[in-house]
């Protein structure tokens, strides 16, 4: 399971968008990057990966 969860959180890991939206959070990018990241099961995966460590 924790696999899984590692393959994927790779792609928002290595995603331009995501890499962004994490280096300016207060931006209004970032705040999209955000509501998209909710329903993204890339991001949702990266998140449960950043709890673990």
């Amino acid at each position: 399971m924790r696999l899984l969860v590692k393959l994927f959180a790779l792609p928002c890991y290595i995603c331009p968008l995501c890499i962004i939206g994490r280096g300016f959070p207060n931006s209004k990018f970032a705040g999209g990057m955000k509501k998209f990241g909710k329903i993204c099961p890339f991001c949702i995966a990266y998140r449960k990966i950043k709890v673990i460590k």
